[in-house]
């Protein structure tokens, strides 16, 4: 486990699990970057600007974020 795991929500803690056990993801959206082709400022932009963690928590979901793609 990563060591801020225990700081991330439970609905992201799932995600990270469920894209670790897939042997692969499918997904379709023309307006979206999704995340594991995110560079760092983007993903930090993203969630500064759409409020939806705490600014305080903002590092955290952050590098959880970039840790997914390696």
């Amino acid at each position: 486990m990563r060591p801020y795991f225990h700081q991330l929500t439970d609905p992201l803690k799932s995600i990270i699990i469920q894209e670790n056990l897939a042997r692969t993801i499918i997904g379709y959206d023309p307006m979206a970057l999704p995340g594991l082709h995110q560079i760092e400022p983007y993903a930090r932009t993203l969630f500064e600007w759409a409020g939806v963690v705490a600014r305080d928590q903002v590092d955290v979901v952050v590098k959880a974020r970039m840790d997914r793609q390696n």
